[in-house]
């Protein structure tokens, strides 16, 4: 008797499809890490575009802008709780504006500008952000600007 072994066994068929399902986890798992990352760094950029824009217009004319801080008081403050209720400046992805005007915008910013402590005529700026998402704690960007 002579046997006709066309086709696939079981087992080939099941070892086929446990394969194909660990390659089609590992992509999608893939996707997740990727869009997260993806997300970490678009808010990252959003982030220092903002703070670039605060720095170019007070290193623009330092003289108009008003210190509504005592620097002390901002520079110890690293409750993010604090923060989160003194900063005065309300943050997302869209706008930079004031915490009345956004009670509900995630980050805060606010800033300081303090005579250098070596240069004179220069001033340091520190700018002090929080993002209930993107930042744990705070993040402090300082700059050195000209004072006139």
């Amino acid at each position: 008797m002579k046997l006709d072994n066309k086709g696939l066994s079981l087992a080939e068929i099941v070892v086929t499809a446990g394969l194909l399902g660990v390659l089609i986890y590992a992509f999608v798992g893939g996707q997740n890490i990727f869009r997260s990352a993806n997300k970490k760094s678009r808010s990252q950029v959003v982030q220092h575009n903002l703070v670039n824009s605060l720095y170019r217009k007070i290193s623009s004319n330092s003289a108009v802008f008003q210190v509504n801080m005592n620097s002390d008081e901002f520079l110890s403050m690293t409750s993010v709780q604090d923060l989160n209720e003194k900063l005065p400046l309300a943050w997302n992805d869209k706008l930079v504006t004031s915490v009345e005007e956004c009670p509900s915008c995630p980050g805060r910013m606010g800033y300081i500008l303090i005579p250098h402590p070596t240069y004179r005529g220069l001033l340091k700026l520190v700018i002090r952000v929080t993002h209930k998402s993107y930042i744990e704690g705070f993040k402090d960007y300082e700059f050195v600007i000209s004072g006139e």
